[in-house]
């Protein structure tokens, strides 16, 4: 059987085919302006150019605790790890936790790259369909706990755009305590929030001992490609993260932890102002991309958070819509990728709408004027 394309592929396939990426979820913005200067100053320092310490850089780790303490004011140091990206910090937790064969639960429909790491550790996904309307079915989850060793959740997720209450993310954490449960909860897309209140795992967990909260940089900042991001758990099971995380990784890579040290620490308030930028555009595209999809019968289906969105394509199959789209010159993500292996048909697509303005505007060009036609 022929594998659906996942984003990164119709990324690649957009590029053949000059066509707008709404597939892969990298923002279509370069990183703050500021971070360019500080590189530039950066790039003679011998330091910034070899291996990073295998917790990560004293310097940025002391920055971003300097913040975290404001989510958790008993936040230390040795419960913070420097990671090369989310999926370094969410390897090194798997690969810690528990034997190969051990039950991973992930809620339906996931990020493929999560199921991924889960098999590559030859884990075993357990898959829990999401409701209908996208949201958490608390019985089939409370069913499934006592056959899974691990809860890997991301809030907001990907690709539904979910975000869990402050109370889900607190009834999730007791239930996966009560069962002696692994959380790890993957906050990449805490910023971009659109409707309702984000509180973070962090502020609310009683313990760190069950949970990993993994964050990074590359999307609100746009340094996806610098691979670094950072883990939050207890100071026992960090040090094993550590450990595995430098045998796969040798660190995150050194030279963006030092520019970002400086900037958190010295220019947070522009870092800030940039992130509210984005949001203020992104929550404009959502319109946007809404009522454009809308125009040429496809029906969206948005969420809360994140700057992605599953829409109902209303085609023969995901495969059908996304080959139209593509004629069109729009690429986006069949849903088949984000659905557990042997799905055929799930009859969405999956957007980003992370666009600049003058991409937010060819699309509307595009397929306004195809649709017409």
């Amino acid at each position: 059987m022929q594998l659906a394309p996942s984003g990164r592929e119709m990324a690649d396939i957009a590029v053949r085919h000059g066509a707008l990426d709404l597939a892969q979820g990298v923002i279509h913005s370069n990183p703050p302006a500021r971070f360019f200067e500080l590189l530039e100053d950066t790039k003679d320092r011998h330091k910034a150019h070899v291996y990073a310490s295998p917790a990560g850089n004293l310097p940025y780790r002391e920055s971003l605790l300097k913040i975290l303490q404001e989510e958790r004011s008993s936040l230390t140091l040795d419960s913070l790890m420097g990671a090369s990206g989310v999926t370094g910090g969410l390897v090194s937790a798997l690969a810690t936790h528990g034997k190969p064969g051990d039950a991973v639960l992930l809620f339906e429909p996931f990020y493929p790259a999560h199921d991924w790491a889960i098999r590559s550790l030859s884990r075993v996904p357990y898959y829990v369909p999401y409701r209908d309307d996208l949201s958490v079915d608390w019985e089939i989850l409370r069913r499934a706990l006592p056959r899974v060793k691990v809860v890997l959740v991301a809030n907001p997720a990907n690709p539904t755009g979910l975000v869990l209450r402050p109370e889900e993310v607190t009834r999730l954490y007791e239930l996966c305590r009560q069962h002696d449960v692994l959380l790890i909860v993957d906050e990449v897309y805490r910023d971009f929030v659109w409707e309702g209140q984000f509180v973070s795992l962090l502020s609310l967990a009683k313990s760190l001992e069950n949970v990993v909260v993994l964050r990074s940089f590359s999307k609100n900042l746009g340094l996806a490609g610098w691979r670094v991001g950072f883990a939050i758990t207890a100071p026992q099971r960090l040090a094993a993260m550590t450990r595995a995380h430098d045998a796969l990784y040798v660190g995150a890579p050194a030279m963006p932890q030092v520019v970002l040290a400086t900037l958190l620490s010295e220019f947070r308030s522009e870092v800030e102002e940039f992130v509210r930028s984005m949001i203020a555009l992104y929550r404009t595209n959502r319109q946007i991309v809404q009522a454009v999809f809308q125009e040429i019968g496809m029906l969206p289906h948005p969420q809360s958070g994140a700057y992605y969105m599953l829409v109902a394509h209303q085609r023969e199959s995901d495969t059908a819509a996304m080959e139209e789209l593509l004629s069109k010159g729009v690429a986006v993500a069949p849903g088949v990728p984000f659905w557990r292996p042997g799905t055929r048909q799930t009859g969405y697509i999956r957007l980003h709408f992370a666009l600049a303005p003058e991409n937010i505007e060819e699309l509307r060009t595009r397929l306004s004027r195809k649709a017409a036609a």
